[in-house]
């Protein structure tokens, strides 16, 4: 591993020797950027890469500290947002399949590693080992490391010397040994992103990361998550496929916790599938959960759902198909603009979103809704009989873009809020007109 540092610097800077014209306006239209602020958001854009998750860049911008007078996951939510829109204006970012994913030309990519390694000690590796050993006091840096890299991980040394690395993420898909002191002198250290690793044991001198702001253990076999109890000023906690059956009961000393992923519970031992949720009610910090929970009664008997301001919660059995309601009712959620969030769904490509079961649907008293669905896909509903729409008066469309399909099912486009294909299969409709867009559909009825 440690010829990989300094060989990766002096190749990518002879790779723009003599500046070609699009590397020139790049850099000039970076170095043209309103801020340090922005600047920064844009080269961790280009860290993430193609199809990248604003999602992700919230929590990398939230757990670095990046925004001055942003201290909340929905301050950095929406400050993010609004970066990435002018990026995107700017021409430097490009548009995705959302507005909760962005991407980026090749061209535009390599120039902002380019500037990231050379004016940034960003280092970002992918499927380059370099020959050349790295000279040492350069190591110590480095900001932001990035590593891809299966020859690189292979050779991880006893200890990282990066005592100004602030960001550390790894990607790999297997089983990886880190050793035990690997972080130990990286006491600054505050986003640790790992992703789809399967670890023997986590590493001790994690615990001894006490600015450490982000953890996340996507996709990685883990066991023993001790080591929480040490991480007082974690805010953003992602374990999300990770096969963790029940959260730590160290989680309750984490007070500063204001996120969590988490997709999967079981079953431990003899105990209640949701004991574990006991861990949260601690946590008056706590505004965003995303959680897999088996037993829906349990969920008013917490005191943290009070806090929450954003929540994904799946809730009955992945594998069921007795999980499929007939009947689906929304009503009194003052603060919910979309029912179904792009976001959230976008991984798994789904062009049509089907609800093969459902007969009745009742939405009411949203006043804030805006979609039902905030991407652009197909919405199916093959069995639909009833459809109640009250006191909605924001309500602009089903979903947020046309789609491209005609389907006689689809609802809601951006020129009809209601297809009129879907009236005659519609037994009972009551619809309240205080929405604009609701009020041509009397005439259909």
């Amino acid at each position: 591993m440690e010829e990989c540092f300094t060989r990766t610097g002096e190749l990518s800077s002879s790779n723009f020797t003599g500046i070609t014209a699009a590397y020139s306006a790049i850099e000039w239209s970076f170095n043209y950027l309103e801020s340090e602020e922005v600047k920064l958001t844009f080269l961790l854009c280009s860290v993430i890469g193609h199809n990248g998750r604003v999602k992700d860049l919230v929590r990398y911008t939230l757990g670095l500290g990046l925004f001055n007078a942003v201290n909340t996951m929905k301050e950095a939510r929406n400050k993010v947002l609004t970066v990435v829109a002018n990026l995107k204006a700017s021409a430097l970012l490009l548009d995705s399949d959302n507005d909760w994913r962005f991407d980026i030309h090749d061209v535009v990519r390599d120039a902002a590693l380019a500037i990231a390694l050379k004016d940034y000690r960003m280092l970002v590796l992918r499927d380059h080992v370099p020959n050349e050993l790295y000279d040492k006091e350069k190591m110590k840096g480095w900001s932001v490391i990035s590593l891809a890299c299966p020859q690189i991980i292979a050779e991880l040394p006893k200890e990282m010397e990066c005592l100004g690395l602030s960001f550390f993420h790894m990607a790999y898909d297997g089983a990886v040994k880190i050793p035990p002191n690997f972080f130990k002198q990286t006491e600054g250290l505050r986003v640790l992103d790992f992703l789809g690793m399967q670890f023997p044991f986590i590493p001790e001198s994690i615990s001894q990361l006490t600015d450490l702001r982000m953890l996340c253990l996507k996709k990685c076999a883990v066991d023993d998550l001790s080591i929480l109890r040490e991480l007082k000023s974690l805010e953003v906690l992602d374990l999300s496929h990770s096969g963790i059956k029940e959260l730590p009961k160290e989680m309750a000393q984490l007070s500063q916790l204001s996120f969590v992923e988490w997709e999967k519970e079981g079953v431990v031992e003899n105990e209640r599938k949701n004991a574990c949720l006991d861990e949260l009610n601690n946590l008056s910090c706590l505004t965003t959960l995303s959680a897999h929970i088996p037993d829906v009664q349990m969920i008013p008997k917490h005191q943290f759902v009070e806090t929450l301001d954003r929540f994904r919660v799946f809730v009955g059995d992945y594998n069921s198909k007795s999980g499929v309601a007939p009947m689906l009712k929304i009503e009194g959620c003052e603060g919910l603009r979309d029912i179904i969030l792009a976001e959230e769904i976008e991984e798994k490509r789904k062009d049509v979103i089907c609800f093969h079961r459902l007969d009745t649907l009742h939405i009411k008293g949203l006043p804030n809704l805006i979609f039902f669905n905030s991407g652009n896909h197909n919405i199916d509903f093959p069995l639909l009989k009833e459809l109640t729409i009250e006191r909605c008066p924001k309500l602009r469309a089903f979903i947020s873009q046309s789609s491209n399909q005609s389907d006689m099912h689809s609802l809601f486009s951006e020129k009809s809020i209601l297809h009129p294909g879907l009236i005659p299969f519609v037994m009972k409709l009551a619809l309240d007109t205080s929405s604009p867009t609701l009020a041509h559909l009397n005439k259909m009825v």
